[in-house]
């Protein structure tokens, strides 16, 4: 599973419903991450923003190998 798609999971889960609303929570403009969204490609330097605010890690979003958070506890153990 993309990482993209893994912050949509992700973002449904946590209630925040548009990329105007992860953007206003993480701290940067709407207009770039919804261009992140339409190019399916978010900055480095933002991923850990983002997996603090929904309540994840880095790795679960960048290794495309783990579709599901269960699989990143299975991982470390």
């Amino acid at each position: 599973m993309e990482t993209i798609e893994k912050i949509k999971i992700l973002m449904t889960q946590n209630n925040i419903n548009s990329s105007y609303a992860l953007a206003k929570e993480i701290g940067a403009s709407p207009n770039v991450v919804s261009n992140w969204f339409m190019r399916k490609s978010i900055p480095l330097e933002w991923i850990l923003p983002i997996a603090r605010k929904l309540g994840t890690t880095t790795d679960f979003l960048l290794d495309s190998s783990v579709s599901y958070m269960n699989d990143t506890k299975q991982k470390s153990k």
